[in-house]
């Protein structure tokens, strides 16, 4: 992980920008530098960060607040979102560490290869990809009320979620989904079923902000879907960063319009 005594080379840090004009020209085999444990690694050191920094957290918000029944302080976005960024902030570190401790240069690696001119479609094509999952749950039992709804309980947090939300939320699950999760699995299982089990698992980590629901989860896998499969056709995650990007930034922005521009959320139920 980066110190300031063990810094990360080349800005390893952030991703990089624009490259000169470099085609987008998937690799036909997935052969990544790292193992299925590898993965169960990082997947078990995330859990750690967000259980450790979330506990922190909430023991913090209850001595300042005794009387807070526990499940407001775990639906409250400014006790739970801080200790996300940070646990989000140290997986990053883990994963580039993991990289650099094998003499790989992280950005490369996970093939973030940045699409030059061509970024401002894949963003485009996840805001076209929100307004078309919007119209198909129109179609669909999709409950009135979800549990992630009660995390935009004021203003400032749904300020605070939306930020996170187009930022490094898409930014980390990206890197692990589609960078490290499915060319380990393509190069045991194959493309289309390693399509399908990171997409059904990138759909799975949301059910609990969904309360379960199968309808929403289904949205949800087909978002999964095209994801992965720009990251297939292109050979980039920095494609499908840039579609979630896209597609979660259309929500938030009808969100934000929907709610008088944040100020009334019960605009939402």
């Amino acid at each position: 992980m980066s110190t300031p005594y063990n810094s990360a080379p080349d800005g390893e840090l952030f991703p990089p920008g624009p490259p000169p004009t470099e085609p987008l020209i998937p690799s036909p085999v997935e052969n990544p530098p790292w193992t299925l444990l590898d993965i169960v690694i990082l997947t078990a050191f995330g859990i750690f960060l967000v259980a450790f920094f979330l506990g922190i957290a909430v023991g913090i918000a209850r001595n300042r607040h005794p009387l807070t029944p526990f499940a407001d302080l775990a639906h409250n976005a400014l006790v739970i979102l801080p200790p996300q960024v940070l646990a989000y902030l140290a997986l990053l570190g883990g994963m580039i560490a993991m990289l650099r401790s094998r003499q790989l240069h992280f950005w490369r690696s996970i093939r973030w290869n940045w699409p030059s001119s061509r970024w401002l479609g894949f963003l485009l094509a996840g805001i076209l990809m929100a307004f078309f999952i919007q119209a198909i749950s129109a179609l669909l039992p999709v409950p009135k009320q979800l549990p992630i709804e009660q995390f935009f309980a004021d203003t400032t947090s749904a300020y605070l979620l939306a930020l996170f939300g187009t930022t490094l939320a898409p930014l980390m699950e990206e890197l692990y989904f589609r960078g490290f999760l499915y060319p380990v699995l393509a190069r045991r299982l194959g493309v289309p079923l390693s399509v399908f089990i990171t997409s059904l698992a990138f759909a799975a980590i949301h059910a609990s902000q969904l309360g379960q629901a199968w309808a929403p989860l289904l949205l949800l896998l087909f978002v999964g879907l095209a994801l992965t499969i720009a990251r297939v056709r292109t050979g980039s995650v920095a494609t499908s960063f840039l579609m979630h990007v896209g597609y979660n930034l259309t929500l938030f922005t009808v969100m934000y319009f929907v709610t008088d521009h944040f100020h009334n959320m019960q605009n939402l139920k």
